[in-house]
């Protein structure tokens, strides 16, 4: 199974469900570098977005004169999450950008990709509009309707707007900026539409103190936590439009969050999301100008408090090593203890190498007795990969393989049972083989075979 994000929407989903901080997904990450791919993958992608588009033949026939095709493919800016943008902003504005003037609108926004959503957002959107935009297409998850729409009025309070949010404000943005489901318990879920216009909302709230001032005191803990990681690099790239802001705008958004800290820890409290959120504002203040202050550290300290029964073990231990050298080691020593009492003598294996990390952070004398009940979690699970609660022996290996690598004494003969049972597990397929030889075949074409392909563009 091949699954595809970016890396802060992983981040994000690592702070909410520890196990993809295991070994199989962190080693097993792999990079898609568009600049690899060649001129026929990309055109072939663009057809594609093209084809199974609402637009209709005036805006095909747009792409296929003067080849405007090549030229989209070759730009500099190709990227296919910013295709899927440029057509639902097409067909967002409408008259000629959805039709005969899409080629132009098309190449136009690969040169300008900045542009493409700024005067829809600014111009064309209510204030109510713009308020729930930024509430829910920041998220990098599914918010529930009722829950969306107090969370706007509370933005539109803040600012002190009389206006509120509507039912018709949401129709509005519904396949512009944002998608609306129904979940399995019959609620309205609302989502951002795509990646790219989630960037460009979380760019909006990075060079406006006013709008994230506003969405620091509306947004839900869930969503609090999301964005607070995309504005942090600890432990992977921050996200495009935090890295492309201006310092100053940079600086004045850390100063928002350092003003509003006791009211986002206030809200983030007894949540699963406070230790990590905890472990980001602290690398956030430390990479500012204004640096991580005496009172920044006190709230952060009371945060991490009440995290340790909250929020998860590997989260934990990141935001205490993070405060660590900050903290006065007596408020260190309290916070360990708490920590540590918190670990029950039936731990699960995939808490015991945030316990590892953290005993080794601070020199602890638990260490042996640690790696000890890991190998015995990990001698269990071979026997049968259901007494851990895996799901097949395949995920079951992956997993404790990627454990070994907290242990630094004596392993046993795990290791070479492990390496027997993937050896009956890595047979080679040959239908596999074939499949995936037919796949790159099909990926080679010439400029050829690019013209007849969008000659079919119908």
């Amino acid at each position: 199974m091949v699954l595809t994000t970016r890396e802060y929407i992983l981040t994000a989903a690592r702070g909410v469900y520890s196990t993809l901080n295991g070994e199989p997904f962190v080693k097993s990450n792999v990079v898609v570098d568009i600049s690899s791919y060649s001129d026929f993958q990309k055109a072939h992608i663009l057809y594609n977005h093209l084809y199974y588009s609402p637009l209709g033949a005036a805006a095909r026939r747009s792409v296929q004169r003067e080849n405007n095709y090549i030229k989209a493919v070759r730009h500099v800016n190709y990227n296919p999450r910013l295709i899927e943008s440029i057509i639902a902003a097409a067909l967002a504005a409408g008259g000629g950008f959805a039709s005969d003037g899409f080629a132009r609108f098309l190449l136009q926004s690969f040169d300008s990709p900045g542009n493409l959503w700024r005067d829809v957002f600014q111009v064309e959107l209510s204030e109510p509009q713009r308020a729930i935009a930024l509430l829910a297409g920041t998220s990098s998850f599914f918010e529930d309707r009722e829950t969306l729409l107090l969370a706007a009025n509370r933005f539109l309070e803040t600012q002190s707007s009389a206006l509120r949010v509507s039912l018709r404000d949401l129709d509005v943005l519904e396949g512009i900026f944002l998608d609306i489901d129904v979940d399995k318990r019959s609620r309205h879920v609302i989502r951002p539409k795509n990646p790219g216009i989630r960037d460009f909302l979380v760019g909006c709230l990075a060079g406006n103190t006013r709008h994230l001032g506003a969405y620091l005191l509306s947004a839900s803990p869930r969503a609090l936590s999301d964005l607070i990681t995309l504005y942090s690099s600890r432990d992977a790239t921050a996200s495009r439009p935090w890295k492309e802001a201006s310092k100053a705008d940079r600086e004045a958004s850390v100063s928002t969050m350092a003003t509003h800290l006791p009211h986002l820890l206030g809200v983030l409290n007894g949540t699963p999301y406070v230790a990590r959120a905890v472990a980001d504002l602290c690398s956030i203040f430390e990479k500012s100008t204004r640096g991580l202050t005496s009172a920044d550290l006190a709230h952060l300290v009371s945060g991490l408090c009440g995290a340790v029964k909250a929020s998860a073990p590997d989260d934990v231990t990141a935001a205490y090593v993070a405060l660590l050298p900050h903290m006065r080691d007596g408020d260190a020593r309290t916070i360990l203890a708490d920590i540590r009492a918190s670990w029950s003598e039936d731990m699960d294996i995939g808490d015991i190498p945030a316990a590892l990390d953290l005993e080794r952070a601070v020199g602890g004398d638990s260490i042996d007795d640690l790696e000890y009940r890991l190998l015995a979690n990990i001698s269990y699970a071979l026997e049968d990969y259901s007494n851990l609660g895996f799901s097949s022996r395949s995920e079951m290996l992956d997993v404790v393989n990627g454990y070994l690598d907290w242990v630094e004494g004596d392993l046993g003969d795990i290791p070479s049972r492990i390496e027997e049972m993937r050896q009956v597990e890595s047979e080679p397929d040959d239908d596999e083989y074939d499949r995936y030889r037919e796949f790159r075949e099909a990926s080679v074409g010439s400029e050829n075979d690019i013209h007849s392909l969008f000659h079919s563009l119908t």
